[in-house]
């Protein structure tokens, strides 16, 4: 993923000709050093071309 203007990520991933989805989201998640972890399901649309 890469940084495309403040606070707005892009990211791409290849998926196996047999992918289907219909209203898929993304979940994000970090973790630190220390093991703290966050999640939070991203506002916006799944596109699989």
């Amino acid at each position: 993923m890469r940084e495309t203007s403040p606070g707005h990520y892009e990211g791409y991933y290849t998926a196996t000709s047999n992918v289907r989805a219909t209203g898929a989201t993304v979940e994000v998640r970090a973790q630190d050093d220390y093991g703290n972890t966050a999640s939070e399901i991203a506002k916006g649309k799944l596109n699989i071309n």
